[in-house]
């Protein structure tokens, strides 16, 4: 098992810090002593642990390295915190460990570990929600009790769950780019058969945000060079450089699936053709005018780059804020059909 991916990275003089931190943090104790490392060697120690054990879901991403001179010379010692109560923590072991029973039990039957993996992802593109919170959304606690989690948290939930069922798993951190920009990521490498795949079960979630079957798997067992969007550090990581020959028919890499999308929106036949709304803007003024008039209805297709879910969401937060700008008073529903579609019913 490669449960220790990051372990084995470290230098040996590490490793006995590696496993004194360990011990202590299992026992939730979070100040330890060490010699013969650096306070760089300790820091890295720390960062290996957190990306090794999500199991250690309490964690503060925070800890710092104080040293002191004693008859035997220096020690250093690691000091961290835990983002939550002794009682929170509690609750939260006793709920993942159903979790993990869980899902165990549901994928019993399944022969395959690439079954189990699809399982696991159809979990999460189904009830994973993204949100972002740098102190308690990076863990796999608040990713499986709580059902929302930014990269960290999911990648590292991802991890918990496959360590659980005996795939090998590990955390992979990079930068993702999109439409020129670029930021920190999270993501995963599994093996199959002894050989490694990339795995980013946010960028899929990314791509599902109607959570309509069936699921487009972007990023699902793929190689280094379907990572089009990703950048990592190729020396730290294992090299996979092999593509999988089981993917589903729809594991689409990013690119061609947005290009893809694209094209079919572009093809398709709008459902209101008289009224295509193509700027932002344009379609605050028709969301006023409807307003203003006190329509029952108002349908249009959209040119907008947006869609499905966040096309749902954009427009719904525009009707909020033309009602509240007007000092109306509706009750609303916004159903989006085809995923540009829009069609907005007011209750006057």
């Amino acid at each position: 098992m490669k449960t220790e991916y990051y372990k084995s990275r470290l230098s040996p003089s590490c490793h006995k810090a590696y496993d004194d931190m360990l011990r202590k943090f299992k026992q939730m104790a979070f100040e330890v002593d060490a010699q013969g490392v650096s306070p760089q060697d300790l820091m890295a120690t720390y960062s290996a642990i957190v990306n090794d054990h999500p199991e250690l879901f309490y964690l503060s991403y925070r800890a710092g390295v104080g040293q002191k001179m004693g008859f035997f010379g220096v020690t250093l010692k690691l000091k961290t915190s835990s983002i939550f109560s002794a009682s929170q923590v509690g609750t939260y072991k006793i709920e993942l460990d159903k979790i993990a029973k869980n899902f165990k039990e549901q994928t019993e039957s399944i022969k395959s570990d690439e079954q189990k993996i699809l399982y696991v992802c159809d979990y999460f593109l189904k009830n994973m929600q993204y949100e972002i919170n740098n102190e308690f959304n990076q863990n796999c606690a608040t990713a499986l009790v709580k059902n929302k989690a930014q990269c960290s948290g999911i990648s590292k939930a991802v991890k918990y769950i496959l360590d659980n069922l005996g795939i090998d798993c590990i955390l992979v951190e990079g930068d993702v780019f999109a439409d020129g920009k670029g930021g920190p990521h999270a993501w995963n490498m599994v093996w199959l058969e002894g050989q490694p795949y990339h795995l980013d079960v946010t960028s899929m979630m990314g791509a599902n945000m109607t959570r309509t079957e069936p699921f487009y798997y972007m990023y699902y067992l793929y190689s280094d060079d379907e990572m089009n969007i990703h950048k990592w550090d190729r020396n730290k990581y294992p090299k996979c450089d092999k593509t999988c020959p089981n993917k589903p028919i729809n594991a689409q890499n990013g690119q061609q699936t947005t290009n893809t999308q694209r094209q079919q929106k572009k093809n398709s036949v709008p459902l209101f053709p008289d009224n295509i709304v193509k700027f932002s803007l344009e379609m605050e003024k028709q969301i006023k005018s409807a307003i203003l008039k006190k329509q029952p209805t108002l349908c249009f297709s959209t040119a907008l780059s947006v869609e499905g879910q966040e096309l749902l969401d954009e427009v719904t937060k525009v009707v909020k804020k033309v009602l509240r700008q007007n000092s109306a008073i509706s009750q609303f529903t916004v159903k989006i059909i085809g995923g540009f579609n829009v069609e907005i019913t007011f209750i006057w």
